[in-house]
């Protein structure tokens, strides 16, 4: 009775070994807000991180509060830039590189 107490323990363990091991992120994701100089949320603009590594570029586009998040993104040094429509001619709003962990 011992031995096949022991031996449902030893089969349990080995079992939660592999599952442990999909708790492990190997990806961050980029969020943030994006206003403009009086502090009015901007929506749909366009928010671009481009790995400076790879040359990888990931897209997204802000809600109507002005918020975004591109998620899975690879460990690395991204280049973030935001450009938003005012009036009729696309402004730069910010540029800026920040690492990914």
């Amino acid at each position: 009775m011992k031995r096949k107490l022991f031996l449902f323990w030893v089969a349990v363990c080995l079992l939660a070994v592999p599952l442990s091991s999909f708790g492990q992120a190997v990806s961050g994701s980029l969020l943030g807000a994006v206003s403009d100089s009086t502090g009015a949320t901007v929506a749909n603009a366009k928010v671009t991180a481009t790995n400076v590594a790879t040359s990888t570029v990931y897209e997204t586009v802000t809600n109507e509060g002005g918020n975004f998040t591109i998620p899975n993104l690879p460990p690395g040094r991204y280049t973030v830039v935001v450009v938003a429509q005012v009036s009729f001619l696309p402004a730069l709003l910010q540029q800026a590189e920040h690492p990914v962990r």
